[in-house]
Formats: structure tokens, C-alpha cells, sequence
């Protein structure tokens, strides 16, 4: 147990060097070894949920050294199909409480399947091998791994709130792409608007480094596309509830897109959304150029600040007390933000 530990600590340590281009290939071999080892520990002591995730990052590791994206896939489904069957509700059984799987490690997994979907699903080469790995069961295995929460540690309740609002946003996203909306502001307008939790799930998912990055990129020029429109149809003079505009959001997309060019890794399918933000940023540009005068110069904290202070002041203005429902819905938007500043994910 006292080797476990270690290992993981090895593990993380490794995996934030790994983020220097020069140690990328250094640093997953590391992983790799440090990974077979605690597999081996965990194999010693009877925990089949620790061996599982042990295997998966060190069979992913050892895919990005030899750049093997059939490796890199197959890991994938190995890691997915073993907590399936191993922790779903209907599928525990009298596992060791020390090996209960822990609920970080899932949210990790959830998010590098979508992170494979982006990069492999509709890659001109290696778009075969991925419905080969997954078919078009993609859907039904997340589903699936949301169910294994029950069976994780503390911090469950935050971490599958996390996972589901990254979820949430990559299915509106890709639906925009899907449906090419950006050519359609009316529809566009239309879907944006049904999508009620936006703002709560770009807080939640702030823990999912580029993927969120790119998701929030997308987001943000959706928003811009559809706002540009409303600009049209909007009555004069109609105050605007926040300092917001088609060019500063376009702006703030640019800047998430070239983020998650800078952080992503060089191999794999991190190595093919670094390409790929890095180009849609550069894409951007060339397709909305900004206004500098659009985007302004406004106080960006003094404008949240005042906005924060009137809706205190309107709820407090209010002449019924809040209904239990009403103050959850607060919780439930006021619970992410807090932790979003106190934490520094973002």
C-alpha cells in the first residue's frame, strides 16, 4: 500500500513534466513503468479497479512513446469495458473498500474518451480504426461509465456534476457542428437557447484542461454567430444585461482555441486537437476578423463586480422569500463558481 502511493505520486509528478516538449517522451516512458508497477502492487493485494486503471494509463503511455493510435483506442475500451463490469450498480460485488474506484479517475477517463472521439471519429485515416475500437457504441459506453459513480469515493457528487456538464457541452457543440448551425443563426439561436445549463457547465468543466478549452471555443463562437444575428432584431435602445458582443466573444474563442494549442501534448489523439485548435484559431481570425474597437477595453472585473452587486440587490428587492426550489437552482449555479475561484482551475 505504501508502494501505491508512491506510484501515484511518481505518476502525477511525471505527468506535469510531461507537459514540456522536451521531456514529453521521457516522462511517458516513466509513467509507464510507474504504472506496470503499481498495476503489479494492486494485482498483490487482490484490487482488480486499481489493477484496471493501472493498465489503462500505462498501456496509454506506452501508445503515445510507440504512437500507436490502434493502442491508444484499444486501451481505451480495455479500462471502459473492466469498470463496466466491475462497478456499475448491478455489477458490484464484494470488492475490498480500499480498491473503491476513485471518482477523479473516472471523470479523466469519461473526458479522454471524448477527447478520442474528437480527434479519431471523423480523422481521414484513422477514422475506420476508431468505429472498428468503439463502432457506434460511444454513446451507450459513457452512459454506462456515468453509472459507476455510485460505486466511487468521496467527491462523487462534484466530480459526476463535472463530467455530466462536460457531456452537456460537447453534445451541444458537436450538434452545431453536426448540423452545420453556424450557417444557420435561426436554428442556432434556437439550440443555444434550449441549452439552459451553459454558463453553470463552463465553470464545472474548467478541470478538463484543453478538450474544455476547445469545447469553450466552440461554444463562445456559436454564441457570437447566434448574438450577431439577434443584433438585427433587437429593439432600440434595449439594455444589454451584460458587456457582451459577437466581437468580444470571438475574440475570447481565438484565445481558448491557441490555449489548448499550447497545453495539448505532441502524440496521440492530444497531438491531433493541438493541430487542430492551433489551426481553428488561425481559422478564426481569417473568418470573423475582430474589431478591436468592438472588443473594447472595459473593466472586466469592476463590470462583474457591479453586475454581481445588482443581483444582490435584486434579490433582496424581491417581495417573497426565495421558494426551496429557487434556492436550489442558486445552489446549484453559485456551488461551481465559488469553487471555480477558490480552486484556480481556470
Amino acid at each position: 500500500m505504501a508502494g501505491l502511493r508512491c506510484t501515484a505520486a511518481v505518476a502525477r509528478a511525471e505527468t506535469l513534466l510531461s507537459s514540456d516538449p522536451a521531456y514529453e517522451a521521457t516522462g511517458l516512458s516513466r509513467i509507464r513503468s510507474v504504472k506496470e508497477t503499481e498495476s503489479r502492487f494492486a494485482d498483490a493485494l487482490g484490487w482488480p479497479v486499481r489493477r484496471a486503471v493501472a493498465d489503462f494509463y500505462a498501456d496509454r503511455a506506452r501508445a503515445l512513446c510507440e504512437e500507436d493510435p490502434r493502442r491508444e483506442l484499444r486501451a481505451a475500451r480495455n479500462v471502459a469495458d473492466a469498470l463496466i463490469a466491475l462497478c456499475t450498480p448491478d455489477a458490484i460485488g464484494d470488492q475490498p473498500m480500499q480498491d473503491a474506484l476513485r471518482p477523479d479517475d473516472l471523470a479523466e477517463i469519461v473526458a479522454l474518451l471524448c477527447e478520442l472521439t474528437h480527434a479519431y471519429d471523423d480523422h481521414p485515416e484513422f477514422g475506420s480504426l476508431y468505429r472498428d475500437v468503439f463502432g457506434d457504441g460511444m454513446d451507450d459506453v459513457q452512459a454506462a461509465l456515468l453509472r459507476c459513480f455510485a460505486a466511487t469515493t468521496d467527491g462523487r457528487d462534484r466530480f459526476e456534476a463535472d463530467t455530466r456538464a462536460l457531456l452537456r457541452l460537447d453534445d451541444v457543440t458537436r450538434q452545431v457542428q453536426r448540423a452545420g448551425l453556424l450557417a444557420n443563426p435561426g436554428a442556432l439561436s434556437v439550440v443555444l437557447a434550449e441549452y439552459r445549463e451553459s454558463s453553470v457547465d463552463l465553470l464545472r468543466t474548467s478541470g478538463f484542461g484543453p478538450l474544455r478549452d476547445v469545447l469553450t471555443a466552440e461554444f463562445l463562437t456559436a454564441k457570437a454567430v447566434a448574438l450577431g444575428a439577434d443584433d438585427a432584431d433587437r429593439r432600440a435602445g434595449e439594455p444589454e444585461s451584460l458587456p457582451l458582443s459577437p466581437a468580444a466573444l470571438l475574440d475570447s474563442a481565438a484565445r481558448f482555441y491557441r490555449h489548448a494549442g499550447r497545453r495539448w501534448g505532441r502524440r496521440g489523439a492530444a497531438g491531433i486537437l493541438r493541430t487542430r485548435a492551433t489551426a481553428a484559431a488561425a481559422d478564426l481570425a481569417d473568418r470573423y476578423p475582430v474589431d478591436d474597437a468592438a472588443v473594447g477595453d472595459s473593466d472586466g472585473l469592476g463590470d462583474l463586480v457591479r453586475n454581481i452587486n445588482d443581483l444582490v440587490l435584486l434579490a433582496m428587492s424581491r417581495a417573497n422569500r426565495l421558494s426551496t426550489d429557487e434556492v436550489r437552482s442558486l445552489l446549484d449555479m453559485a456551488e461551481p463558481l465559488y469553487y471555480y475561484i477558490r480552486s484556480g482551475r481556470g
